[in-house]
């Protein structure tokens, strides 16, 4: 993976993307674009560590991400990749599936390498 500065960079760069965080999966906190309170982080963590386990009781193979809606907009989206998880709030007035497709994409293009 690139650096993690660049890797935000390019996160934040994406249209919709209203601010990122990126934590190890041990939930070691790596970066923030946006003063996300340690609530947004133990979201994270937890919801990832919840949806693996009720992944793997369940027989699924993969977790595309998980998604936190909210009235009024600003959704936060979270994906876990290689062996960090990423979380994004969603910009409102967003093309919602744009935003999460433009996410994977970018996501999947950083695990084939």
């Amino acid at each position: 993976m690139a650096s993690v500065e660049e890797f935000i960079k390019r996160i934040k760069a994406i249209e919709g993307v209203a601010a990122c965080l990126l934590t190890r999966d041990d939930g070691t906190m790596l970066a923030r674009t946006h003063r996300f309170s340690n609530e947004h982080t133990t979201l994270l963590i937890l919801s990832m560590q919840l949806a693996g386990n009720i992944r793997e009781s369940a027989g699924f193979s993969y977790l595309r991400f998980l998604s936190f809606y909210r009235e009024g907009g600003n959704h936060f989206h979270v994906f876990r990749f290689q062996k960090f998880y990423l979380g994004v709030a969603q910009a409102r007035e967003c093309d919602q599936m744009k935003l999460l497709n433009r996410l994977e994409q970018m996501l999947g293009a950083i695990k084939d390498k």
